[in-house]
């Protein structure tokens, strides 16, 4: 299972790759959504985020505002991703064949895509 260590003022958190629902950028803050519920704020520029979490096939940059955890995708359609925790996110123009790509790829690698 792969980590990544998150801060905050008060403290250091270690969370799972795979609990990463997404992130969103607002302003000089990078909201975490996690699969428990939870969010948690970084005082983190995105790129710096993404950095971070590059070494992962599991995440995905879409627009300048978002990370997606490919492993929380429900549906994906030319407008719009669902995902298991019941958000939805709209995707900017020209941003769905890339993530259409990348969605496949990373499914049909090592068989992820049979159920």
């Amino acid at each position: 299972m792969k980590y990544l260590l998150l801060k905050d003022a008060r403290k250091i958190r270690r969370v799972a790759i795979q609990d990463i629902v997404c992130c969103e950028a607002q302003k000089k803050q990078q909201y975490v959504y996690m699969a428990d519920g939870t969010q948690l704020i970084q005082h983190e520029t995105m790129a710096r985020l993404y950095e971070m979490l590059s070494g992962c096939p599991e995440i995905v940059k879409v627009g300048v505002a978002w990370l997606v955890n490919l492993q929380h995708v429900e549906s994906l359609t030319a407008r719009e991703i669902q995902l298991d925790c019941g958000r939805t996110i709209y995707l900017p123009r020209g941003a769905y064949q890339a993530l259409r790509e990348q969605y496949f790829e990373y499914y049909c690698e090592e068989g992820r895509g049979i159920m």
